[in-house]
């Protein structure tokens, strides 16, 4: 209930408005609207009624261009479905948008037309400044990438409206969204993941997990054995094996039989979908093309994979015009029966459970018993390849089933090529429905070691990640002194894979140094890590004795919590017993704020080089703190000695900082042992104060002589996003009306001119 910019929780402090998922959503009022505090089972309702909506829209576009209602339900079936990953991850209300949206502005682009400019126009001004304040802003930038080739290609075969209609929706949109994605940069730019360059971790036998989505394992750990390639967010078409089958077809095809004289897309339109969706695949599987693509993004690391989410909407177009019925005749009783066996055997061998069969075709193959088997050589990054053998099984057996059924009107006489669309299509709605509901609640998601371990978001068993209580919050926070202190979690693996901070820090209000964001601040970044410890992306420790007490002692931490499984999910509600709190060993911790008794002042190189000198882990020593750095380093025109007496006292706000102490006649620096971040102000009895960068991570100011009081504050660029917007609308506005009374006292032309301009029309 209270607006913050600033956050205290992870990472030493981050700006919220600039994280992809937490600026406010729609889906945020349906809690209070329903007066309930369980939001996991709001999600449930909230989850459905994205997934019925995105399949309305996709349908309705489909539909538009296909004119065949059964290829373009399965075509919406084949986007929806394909994105049930999405479905299970926590930025479903932003990452999914993208997927909602996607199929309107393709269709706005593709009917562009000059009697609907101002309309189209304006709709997607509209789409693109929303999806900017809250889409996931990765995702979206694909569905732009595609449209934006769509419109060129368009333009370059003489279509002019779909290019002119995108760019001046683009432009107004990013117009109204500036805000919100420069205070995105300015966090961006603050890490190091612009400059660390580009990592390909893809090859091409990676293809093979668009055909059975469990082949490198059902969880991160299975996966790990096999490719590396995070394969769960974005991806294709794993959902449904006859349409990743039926997509290889296409694409040998060239799309020829794609074409019919009722559809909506012009065959230069068909072949660059095609097109597109080779590049897609290329990109993430491809290095060359991963490089050339990641040039777009200023070779920021990105998810290739995905990049597969602007794919989606190709793919399913091109699979219902492929699907479509050439002749439109009803089909005879001889056909509807083959279509009823057919469908009734894609049933069994897709829902069949193929464990029973792993070893006795293992065995005749001559390979061990075993759920894995193993290839060597076949992984280019990895020294073995393994391939889930329960997956290989079913994949062989449902790709020889698609073939037979594929080429039965060749030698079933009384079977028509429409009667195998039929069969194909309503094989291709089942599988697509089947897998995503197995994948949402099968084994993998109900069942598990570690929580998420199958990359399942939000789903959890009844009684885990309850919230805690004020009582709880307040228990461990006084264990912590939170108040005064930072603290750090230690998270074994076989916790959890991925994200082990960040529900400690913001579900528990600690304020931890380690944690999971868009991307580690550079300047903590730069200090003395031990290897595995820092990421681009995050902070973490994996076990106690591996913590670097020595940096850790600078930077304000004095306590360890040890994550376990029960604190972790918070089972029952309440805190475990044995709750194991590691203090920091060190004789000296430093504290939140103080004043420093001598400064020096240095350029950042110098002040990282000190700093890396002083605080480095060595095998000589204990490695602990037994007394602050004699001199701080000040990246500024302050150097000297100082009045270092009386204690701060801190107080913290919505976006603010208050700190009192006792007044000096003489001169003092103070340094609050907070992250130095763009956007922070200082201010003592209404005068403005400079902050510097101090000690790499820490802020420094001049505090007047008498002053007793400081107060940081801090100010997002986008908590000015509603003023800009206002401004924005009365200026349009104004030019609206403007230009409609310049309009209307224009002069008449003389008759001679209007009968000549007609005579020219």
């Amino acid at each position: 209930g209270t607006f913050r910019a600033w956050s205290n929780n992870l990472i030493e402090g981050f700006d919220t408005l600039a994280q992809p998922f937490s600026f406010f959503s729609p889906l945020f009022l349906i809690p209070p609207l329903f007066h309930t505090s369980d939001v996991v089972a709001v999600f449930a309702y909230v989850d459905f009624a994205i997934f019925v909506l995105t399949l309305a829209i996709s349908y309705w576009v489909i539909q538009r261009l296909t004119h065949d209602r059964l290829a373009s339900m399965t075509g919406a079936f084949i986007y929806v479905c394909s994105t049930y990953s999405l479905l299970k991850l926590s930025q479903n209300d932003t990452t999914y948008l993208s997927i909602i949206v996607a199929p309107i502005m393709f269709y706005l682009v593709h009917s562009a037309r000059r009697e609907h400019r101002l309309r189209t126009i304006a709709l997607l001004a509209a789409i693109v400044a929303y999806c900017i304040y809250v889409a996931f802003l990765q995702e979206f930038s694909y569905v732009v990438l595609f449209l934006g080739l769509y419109a060129l290609w368009r333009f370059v075969k003489g279509n002019r409206e779909s290019l002119f209609a995108l760019a001046a929706g683009m432009t107004a949109g990013v117009v109204v969204g500036v805000p919100r994605l420069v205070a995105q940069y300015q966090t961006l730019s603050d890490t190091p993941r612009i400059s660390t360059g580009v990592v390909f971790d893809g090859d091409l036998l990676t293809l093979l997990r668009f055909f059975s989505r469990d082949i490198y394992g059902r969880s991160y750990a299975e996966s790990l054995t096999g490719s590396s390639v995070n394969l769960y967010e974005g991806d294709l078409l794993f959902v449904a094996a006859f349409a990743s089958l039926l997509l290889v077809v296409i694409l040998f095809d060239r799309g020829r039989h794609a074409r019919t004289p009722w559809n909506s897309l012009r065959r230069t339109d068909i072949g660059f979908l095609l097109a597109y969706i080779v590049f897609v695949f290329a990109t993430m599987h491809v290095q060359l093309v991963y490089r050339a693509v990641s040039l777009l993004y200023a070779n920021a690391p990105f998810q290739h994979s995905r990049i597969g989410v602007s794919a989606l909407l190709p793919i399913a177009c091109l699979s219902a015009l492929y699907l479509r019925r050439r002749h439109q005749r009803q089909l005879n009783l001889a056909s509807w029966l083959t279509i009823a066996v057919a469908l009734a055997l894609v049933v069994s061998a897709t829902t069949f459970d193929y464990e029973s069969w792993r070893d006795p075709i293992l065995n005749a193959l001559g390979q061990p018993s075993a759920p894995f088997i193993a290839c060597d050589a076949c992984m280019k990054l990895k020294q073995t390849g393994q391939f889930l053998a329960v997956d290989v099984i079913r994949l062989v057996v449902l790709a020889v089933l698609f073939v037979l059924l594929a080429t039965s009107w060749r030698w079933l006489r009384w079977f028509s090529a429409d009667g195998v669309r039929t069969a194909l299509a309503l094989a291709i709605t089942f599988q697509a429905v089947w897998g995503a509901n197995a994948w949402l609640t099968g084994p993998d998601t109900t069942e598990y070691a570690t929580p998420f371990d199958g990359n399942n978001m939000v789903l959890a068993p009844p009684g885990d990640f309850a919230h805690p209580t004020a009582d709880e919050m307040q228990q461990l926070q006084s264990r912590l002194d939170n108040r005064e202190y930072r603290s750090i979690t230690v998270c074994p693996l076989d916790v959890i894979v991925v994200d082990c901070s960040n529900p400690m820090g913001i579900l528990w209000n600690l304020r931890l140094l380690d944690g999971y964001l868009s991307g580690v601040p550079r300047r903590l970044g730069e200090l003395p890590w031990q290897p595995n410890e820092v990421s681009s992306h995050q902070i973490r420790f994996r076990q106690a004795t591996d913590v670097p007490w020595r940096l850790m002692s600078l930077l304000n931490v004095k306590n360890a919590i040890v994550v376990t499984p029960d604190l972790y999910t918070n089972a029952g509600s309440h805190l475990p017993d044995g709750l194991q709190i590691v203090e920091n060993p060190s004789p000296y911790v430093y504290p939140r704020a103080y004043f420093a008794r001598t400064v020096e002042s240095v350029s950042e190189a110098e002040d990282v080089a000190v700093t890396h000198d002083f605080f480095a882990e060595c095998r000589q020593c204990d490695n602990l703190l037994e007394a602050p750095k004699p001199v701080d380093e000040v990246e500024g025109p302050v150097t000297g000695d100082f009045d270092a007496t009386g204690d701060v006292a801190v107080l913290d706000g919505a976006d603010r900082i208050d700190l009192t102490f006792p007044a000096s006649a003489h001169p003092r620096f103070l340094i609050l042992n907070e992250l130095y971040a763009r956007g922070w102000s200082a201010s003592a009895d209404g005068q403005e104060l400079a902050i510097y960068p101090t000690n790499v991570v820490m802020r420094g100011v001049l505090v007047p002589t008498g002053a007793t009081h400081v107060t940081f504050a801090y100010h997002s660029f986008l908590q000015f996003a509603g003023w800009y917007t206002l401004g924005l609308l009365g200026f349009a506005t104004l030019a609206y009306l403007l230009i409609s009374r310049f309009s209307r006292h224009r002069p008449p032309l003389p008759l001679g001119e209007v009968a000549r301009s007609a005579g020219e029309g």
